[in-house]
């Protein structure tokens, strides 16, 4: 039993030549058609609207990820150095070059490590099994809370609401304000795409200034769990209380949230819409459960690609690719590549690959399976009532609304 897109029934390679328009209505909410073709007809190809590249197979992609010649510092690039608006409010400005220019996501070599050794311990598979009965409660609770017998939004009841509880909760981050923050955290998303507005960017901007100050007032009045990531990085006397704290804390929310938010609800949409695949897991117990998450995760990826910057000229693939170009890393193109047929169903690259591998993968993966547990439990069936609405961003690809229907087991005395 295979997924299904929702958009398509398979892969198709048009006649015309290739062409990278992720902004198009259609390829919007269709992209499969143009990752095919490109795979197929050109798989290394050019993108001049930012000076760059887009890469689309499997064994392409991991070599630009694992190649020290393609830097994570998307600032450095030729297009990000000639056409970067530059604010007036320091405060919009410091806030967009900590992001882009000091962070973790998009940091390279050295600096990077640093950056991840700050925080590994916190998500290591010791932490996360700590942290495990309270991820456990958090989604049992959630799961109990849903309607029974009458359509409801999937995403504003679950899928939002988990990743942001616990990458809270583990991090020790208080919510006071949960629909703000909330809020906040989508709100930053857009900044991920390559092309956007200036509309676009500026309510992104302005959403991760409001980030930035939320978790700035949280650290001044010592708000923090003790013992954890927040109270570590920001304790007084550490490099942590610095303002690069406030920056990997603001990056530790959106992306432990909008990522995972955007895997919950396609395991929802899927189960919902293939009955068969339901029964079959609540049978399957836990294996069964692990393979579809991976399979979920390799067809519909909640990060659509990631972007490089190369350092120095490069030869590759008969493309002369040269220094400061944009090379974009085609996940949900390279996923779906047969030319990587063999590998194992959890080879994919929606976690990423190399030192850039998605630090908090392992959370990631705990709530996706105990959302599955709670979900086959409880639930007699779940069906999808609509089609999803999408999520107005190009990199994270998710829904924003998912219309769904649950159908509680019988108690039995």
């Amino acid at each position: 039993m295979n997924l299904q897109s929702p958009e398509t029934e398979q892969d198709r390679s048009p006649e015309p030549a290739p062409a990278f328009t992720p902004w198009d209505p259609e390829v919007f909410r269709d992209p499969y058609p143009m990752w095919a073709a490109l795979r197929e007809h050109d798989p290394v190809h050019r993108f001049e609207p930012v000076s760059g590249w887009v890469v689309t197979r499997y064994e392409d992609c991991c070599d630009i990820l694992r190649d020290d010649r393609f830097s994570a510092r998307i600032h450095d690039s030729t297009f990000e150095q000639t056409q970067r608006h530059q604010f007036a409010d320091p405060e919009r400005q410091e806030a967009i070059d900590e992001f882009f220019g000091r962070s973790l996501l998009f940091s390279h070599g050295t600096r990077h490590r640093q950056l991840r050794e700050s925080v590994r311990e916190h998500f290591s598979p010791a932490a996360l099994r700590r942290f495990e009965p309270q991820l456990q409660k958090i989604a049992e609770e959630l799961v109990a809370q849903l309607p029974t017998g009458e359509p409801f939004d999937f995403v504003a009841r679950y899928a939002d609401v988990l990743p942001l509880r616990a990458i809270c909760a583990l991090c020790g981050i208080p919510i006071d304000d949960e629909a703000r923050l909330k809020s906040l955290v989508a709100g930053v998303g857009p900044l991920m795409d390559i092309v956007k507005s200036p509309e676009q960017r500026d309510a992104a901007v302005d959403s991760l200034v409001a980030l930035r100050r939320l978790v700035r007032e949280l650290a001044a009045d010592r708000r923090f769990r003790a013992r954890s990531v927040a109270d570590a990085l920001t304790r007084p006397g550490t490099e942590g209380a610095a303002e690069e704290a406030v920056g990997m804390l603001s990056l530790l929310l959106v992306t432990g949230s909008e990522t995972t938010c955007n895997l919950l609800s396609a395991l929802a949409f899927h189960l919902g819409r293939d009955q068969e695949r339901f029964r079959h897991l609540q049978r399957g117990g836990a294996a069964a459960s692990e393979d579809f998450v991976h399979e979920v995760l390799q067809l519909y990826p909640p990060v659509v690609g990631v972007a490089r910057v190369a350092t120095q000229d490069v030869l590759f693939r008969d493309k002369e690719i040269k220094r400061g170009d944009y090379v974009i890393v085609a996940i949900a193109s390279a996923n779906r590549d047969q030319r990587s047929a063999g590998n194992r169903r959890s080879d994919h690259l929606s976690f990423g690959f190399g030192e850039h591998r998605c630090l908090g993968a392992t959370l990631g993966l705990a709530q996706a399976r105990e959302s599955l547990r709670c979900l086959l439990e409880r639930s007699a069936s779940i069906r999808t009532e609509s089609e999803p609405g999408l999520k107005p961003t190009q990199v994270l690809r998710g829904f924003d609304s998912l219309r769904c229907r649950v159908d509680t087991k019988p108690v039995t005395a």
